[in-house]
C-alpha cells in the first residue's frame, strides 16, 4: 500500500529525527559560506542559527506538542534550507528577488546578514520557549468520537468538493486572463477544499482507532490516497508548483500533529518509498508549472540543457523556498531593526490589519480603503509607504502577488526590537488556550491557524481563512454525518468474485 498504518508517536519521532539530521547536514553545507563570499561572521552566525534550531528540537516536551511538527516543517523548508542556500550563494545571492524593488542596496542587506541570523535565532527560540512552557497533555483520545461516520459519505463529499474546486479554479483563471471581476460563490465557500482535506484527514484518523467497530485499515489508506491524488491533480492543473506539499500538509501533517496528544494512536502515513517518489516527482512538477507560467524561458532552457540549466532550475527552487520565509524576514529586519522607521508606519500597519480583518470577517467590505490583503502590500510596507485603497477587486485579481512576512516579521513591524518578548507571550498564551479546550474542531483549526501564522501571508488573511475553515469544517461534517445515516458501504474484496461465469 502507498499509504500505511503506523503508530503516531513512531512517525513523529522519525519526523523529528529526520529534521535534526537534515538540519545538521544543512549546517555542514553552510560552511561553504567561508569561501563563497558570504563573509566570516555571516557564515558563523548562520551556522549557529541552524545548530540551535536543530539541538532544541531534541527537547522531549517540545516534541510532545501538537505545534512542534508544523513549526519544524516550516523551519526546515523556509528557514533552514534557504539559510544554507544564502550562505552557499554568498555574494551572488539576490535579496528581495521577485519584488519590483527593494528600499536598500544589496550591499546593505549583505552587511546586515550576520545580525539577521542572530535576531532570527532569538525570535525562533522565543517561539520554541513559548511551546515548551506549556506541558502538553498526554492522554488517550476518545476514538469513538466519530463512530457514526461512514467512509462512503467522506468519499462522496470529497468528490463534490473536488468538482467545486476545479470549477472555482477555472473561474478564477478566466477572470485573471480577461481582467473581469471575480468573487467566490456560496457553494465554493461552503465546499472549501482546505477545510475538507483537514476534516477528511482527521475523520479517517479517528476511524483507524475505533475499537468498537474497527474499520478495514486498507480501505482507509486507499481512501486517503485517492483523496490525496485527486486534490493534488486539481491543484496542479490550477498552476500550483507546490501541490504535493500543500495537500500533504492539510490531509496528513495536521492530523499527525493533532494526535501528538495520544502517543498510542494509529495514523495513516505515506510509506517511505512513496515519500521518496513524491520528493522526486515534485521536481518535474515544478518544471512543468514553470513552463506553463513562463513558456519562453522554459523552452529556451530545455533547448540547451546543460549543467548551467540544471543549476538554474535548482536555484529557482531554492529561491522559492527562500521567498517563503527567511528572505522576506531579512527584508523586514533591515527596514525595521537595522533602520529605524517613523512610528507612523507601524500605526498605519496595525490600522490596516484591523480594517482588513473586519473586511474578511464581516459581510460586505466595510473598509474599502483596506481591500487588498497586507501580503499584497509587502513592498510598500518595507518602504514605509503603506497604501492599498486604490486596489479594487479587479486590480487585485490581475496583480495578485502575495508575499509572506513570517510571524517574526509581523511582530518586528508591530513591536520593533522587543518582538521576541511578544512572540513568547503570544505563543505561550495561544498554546495555553489550546491545552484547555476539548472541542476537536476548534483544536484542529488552532493548529492550522498557527501553521498559517508562521508564514503570515497576511496575518489578517490567516485569521479570515481560519474562521472560514471552521465554518466550512462544521458544515461539511454535518453533511457527512447526515449522509452516514444511509446504508452506503464500500465493497469488500471478499465480496468480489475471483471469476465470472462464462456467458453471464
Amino acid at each position: 500500500m502507498i499509504f500505511k498504518t503506523y503508530n503516531s508517536d513512531k512517525v513523529a519521532q522519525a519526523f523529528f529525527n529526520g529534521y535534526f539530521f537534515a538540519s545538521l547536514f544543512l549546517g555542514f553545507t553552510a560552511l561553504y559560506g567561508f569561501v563563497s563570499g558570504a563573509g566570516i561572521f555571516a557564515t558563523l552566525y548562520g551556522l549557529l542559527y541552524i545548530v540551535i534550531v536543530a539541538l532544541l528540537s531534541l527537547n522531549k516536551t517540545f516534541r510532545g506538542s501538537p505545534f512542534a511538527i508544523p513549526f519544524c516543517f516550516f523551519t526546515f523548508l523556509f528557514l533552514n534550507i534557504p539559510a544554507a542556500f544564502i550562505l552557499m550563494e554568498g555574494g551572488n545571492y539576490i535579496h528581495g528577488a521577485g519584488l519590483s524593488s527593494t528600499p536598500f542596496f544589496q550591499s546593505d542587506y549583505r552587511q546586515a546578514l550576520p545580525w539577521g541570523f542572530l535576531y532570527l535565532s532569538l525570535c525562533w527560540v522565543a517561539v520554541w520557549f513559548g511551546i515548551v512552557s506549556v506541558n502538553s497533555k498526554r492522554r488517550k483520545i476518545n476514538e469513538e468520537s466519530f463512530s457514526s461516520i461512514k467512509l462512503v459519505p467522506v468519499l462522496l463529499t470529497g468528490a463534490v468538493v473536488l468538482v467545486m474546486t476545479w470549477i472555482d479554479n477555472q473561474s478564477f483563471a478566466i477572470a485573471q486572463m480577461s481582467g473581469t471581476e471575480y468573487s467566490n460563490t456560496l457553494p465554493s465557500l461552503i465546499f472549501f477544499d482546505n477545510a475538507y482535506l483537514v476534516l477528511a484527514g482527521l475523520l479517517l484518523a479517528f476511524k483507524l482507532n475505533e475499537q468498537k467497530e474497527p474499520v478495514n485499515s486498507q480501505k482507509i489508506n486507499l481512501l486517503i490516497f485517492l483523496i490525496f491524488i485527486g486534490f493534488v491533480a486539481v491543484q496542479f492543473m490550477a498552476g500550483s508548483k507546490a501541490a504535493i506539499m500543500t495537500r500533504f500538509i492539510l490531509l496528513v501533517l495536521y492530523p499527525l500533529a493533532f494526535f501528538r496528544e495520544d502517543p498510542h494512536a494509529q495514523i495513516s502515513f505515506p510509506s517511505p518509498k512513496f515519500l521518496i517518489i513524491m520528493a522526486f516527482i515534485s521536481l518535474p512538477l515544478f518544471l512543468i508549472a514553470l513552463i506553463r507560467r513562463d513558456p519562453d524561458v522554459a523552452f529556451a532552457a530545455m533547448s540547451e540543457f546543460n549543467a548551467d540549466v540544471i543549476y538554474d532550475l535548482f536555484s529557482r527552487i531554492f529561491y522559492r523556498f527562500s521567498h517563503g520565509g527567511i528572505d522576506r524576514f531579512l527584508l523586514v529586519f533591515q527596514s525595521f531593526i537595522i533602520n529605524t522607521p517613523d512610528p507612523g508606519i507601524t500605526i498605519d500597519f496595525i490600522n490596516y490589519l484591523a480594517k482588513n480583518t473586519l473586511n474578511l470577517l464581516l459581510p460586505g467590505t466595510p473598509f474599502s480603503d483596506a481591500y487588498a490583503p497586507s501580503s499584497q502590500l509587502f513592498p510598500q510596507v518595507i518602504q514605509y509607504n503603506l497604501g492599498g485603497g486604490d486596489i479594487g477587486r479587479k486590480e487585485l485579481i490581475m496583480s495578485l502577488n502575495a508575499q509572506p512576512y513570517t510571524i517574526f516579521g509581523v511582530f518586528i513591524i508591530i513591536f520593533g526590537f522587543t518582538a521576541p518578548v511578544f512572540l513568547y507571550l503570544f505563543t505561550f498564551g495561544f498554546i495555553f488556550i489550546y491545552s484547555k479546550l476539548n472541542d476537536i474542531f476548534l483544536k484542529i483549526i488552532m493548529i492550522t491557524f498557527f501553521a498559517g501564522a508562521l508564514s503570515s501571508y497576511g496575518i489578517e488573511t490567516t485569521i479570515g481563512d481560519s474562521a472560514h475553515m471552521l465554518v466550512s469544517v462544521l458544515l461539511l461534517y454535518f453533511l457527512i454525518k447526515i449522509l452516514s445515516r444511509f446504508k452506503l458501504t464500500l465493497p469488500d474484496k471478499d465480496c468480489i468474485p475471483e471469476s465470472l461465469p462464462v456467458g453471464k
